[in-house]
């Protein structure tokens, strides 16, 4: 298979990418250097391509609560649809280098939360337990 002219692989992992990215997250900055390098080899990488749908949690028992995603480049929107209106209303905007899926706990049965690549964005997840241990033996929270 050959190589597109002009065209960069994706990193298949973080270290590809750069451990640098993770150190610009606020949560992740007083992390120490191994407890961080363990986090990285469980965090999977994903490009989306602007407009594509990063996640939809409809309800308390979606796969997308057990993840916590960072936002490695790009730029992503989370939204909710009003049901008396069925207009998008914007929640928040996530910028390069922060995380996001913690306002994925508020979701019920009755709303929906979407988050979507506004722009061309490589995004990261990890199970959000081993995300909490991280946080904890950090001493973050």
């Amino acid at each position: 298979m050959e190589k597109e002219r002009g065209t960069k692989p994706t990193p298949q992992t973080l270290k590809d990418f750069g451990l640098w990215h993770l150190r610009r997250v606020d949560l992740l900055k007083s992390v120490d250097g191994e407890a961080l390098n363990r986090f990285t080899r469980l965090l999977q990488l994903r490009e989306f391509k602007r407009g594509e749908i990063i996640y939809v949690i409809s309800g308390s028992r979606d796969e997308h609560l057990e993840r916590m995603y960072f936002l490695i480049k790009g730029r992503v929107k989370i939204s909710s649809v009003d049901d008396a209106s069925g207009k998008e209303l914007l929640l928040m905007l996530i910028k390069q280098g922060e995380p996001f899926g913690l306002l994925n706990s508020v979701g019920n049965e009755k709303t929906e939360l979407r988050a979507t690549a506004l722009q061309a964005s490589l995004v990261g997840y990890v199970p959000r337990d081993d995300f909490d241990k991280l946080i904890k033996q950090a001493g973050v929270c």
